[in-house]
């Protein structure tokens, strides 16, 4: 490596390692000048200044959060001000992430905002009321739900030792004096609704 390719690369590490604090409508933020030069915004020459100055930009800072979040890590948090945050990411020119919030606005349930439920086997019978032509219940459930995995664990009920049901039992079978915890082995469906 020439010398001259070696004081540039120093250089560019330099630059980019460089703390840049900005206030962001009120609230402030630390990060590195090499996350904010993902955004031509931050590409121009007051950001490029090696200052140790604060830099004020008249922006919100809580939407801020989620386009630094978008610069350090190319995520978007979940927020329901996505209209706001896309003319957040057009003021700081990121193009992909104007893109991507296009496609969430115009797409709204996602995998990361569906509803998701644990269903127990005996209430599949009250799902078959969702069909409307009496069709049959696999497909009312197939075409509302997305099985997931089956989900297996112990219930655990005070149970009356002579006839095996939950505990409140009357004064003739002996009350809570016969009753005891027990485990029953119970399943239910984890679906996402479609």
């Amino acid at each position: 490596m020439s010398e001259e390719t070696r004081l540039y690369n120093e250089q560019v590490a330099r630059i980019n390692g460089r703390i840049v604090r900005l206030n962001v409508g009120g609230t402030r933020f630390y990060t590195h000048y090499g996350t904010l030069r993902v955004s031509p915004y931050f590409r121009t020459d007051l950001f490029k200044a090696e200052t140790n100055e604060e830099i004020f930009i008249d922006r919100s800072g809580q939407l801020f959060t989620h386009i630094l979040q978008y610069l350090r890590d190319g995520r978007i948090n979940h927020t329901d001000r996505l209209e706001a945050l896309r003319v957040e990411a057009i003021f700081y020119q990121l193009d992909d992430l104007v893109n991507k919030l296009d496609n969430m606005i115009k797409n709204p349930l996602s995998d990361s905002n569906k509803e998701y439920k644990l269903i127990d086997f005996t209430d599949l019978k009250d799902l078959s009321k969702l069909s409307s032509n009496g069709g049959s219940i696999t497909k009312t459930i197939c075409d509302t739900y997305d099985l997931i995995t089956v989900v297996s664990y112990p219930y655990i009920a005070w149970n009356c030792s002579l006839h095996g049901s939950i505990a409140h039992c009357p004064p003739a079978c002996g009350g809570s004096i016969n009753s005891v915890w027990s485990s029953t082995p119970c399943e239910k469906l984890l679906v996402r609704k479609k």
